[in-house]
């Protein structure tokens, strides 16, 4: 659900970097080809959206804490 929650190019990095969902891992520069973007611009991207999903985590970790107090 975190990853639904970030913008559609973020997202398709993180898939495709890791192989998630029954996608390939791949390099950030095959990803780079086939969104007409630098391998140094994907991973700029991966990165964003790696904190993104941490502070994500980090509030839903907060409000769980809250709720059990």
């Amino acid at each position: 659900q975190a990853l639904e929650e970030l913008p559609e190019r973020e997202r398709l990095i993180l898939l495709k970097r890791f192989g998630v969902m029954g996608n390939d891992e791949m390099t950030l520069e095959e990803i780079g080809k086939i969104l007409g973007l630098s391998r140094e611009r994907v991973r700029q991207l991966e990165k964003e959206a790696k904190l993104k999903l941490r502070e994500r985590l980090g509030s839903l970790r907060q409000q769980l804490n809250f709720s059990l107090t």
